[in-house]
């Protein structure tokens, strides 16, 4: 249950300085918008920046009517660790997960731009789909085992 969503700006920095072990002094937080599922956040601490995100107990975009369980951060923060143990300089690291809240501090990556935003203003980077392919191989090949051959062995 991710029980309050952080209520106001202040709330979210306050998160930030008792997750990292600094002060509030000097930090701002801003609302990042767009999203449909969960609330965002971008907090500017002195020496850097930071990414938030919570997930509440329903679909944001639709309200509190529309329940949706919060678990789902769980398996975000166990995807974003399982790919950063294949390819850490392709994921945000996480620097801190409030697993009762369901919030998630992550490193923020500096103009990064959605790939569907690229995708939708028709900018097209020849090497999106290399990387995406190399990614994907080192995910495939990290889930070989010996037990993958015996399944295969059985539906094959």
């Amino acid at each position: 249950m991710a029980g309050v969503v952080l209520e106001d700006l202040d709330a979210v920095c306050e998160f930030v300085a008792c997750a990292l072990g600094e002060t509030k002094d000097g930090m701002v937080a801003a609302e990042i918008t767009g999203g449909n599922m969960n609330y965002a956040w971008r907090v500017s601490l002195p020496a850097s920046t930071v990414f938030v995100k919570q997930a509440p107990d329903y679909i944001k975009c639709l309200g509190s009517d529309f329940a949706l369980t919060s678990q789902r951060m769980h398996r975000e923060v166990e995807a974003l660790r399982a790919m950063a143990n294949l390819s850490a300089e392709h994921v945000p690291r996480v620097l801190h997960f409030d697993s009762d809240r369901c919030v998630v501090v992550l490193e923020y990556l500096e103009n990064f731009e959605l790939l569907s935003q690229e995708l939708m203003r028709g900018h097209v980077d020849p090497s999106i789909s290399a990387n995406l392919g190399a990614f994907l191989r080192l995910a495939a090949d990290s889930s070989y085992s010996a037990e993958n051959d015996a399944m295969a062995g059985i539906t094959a």
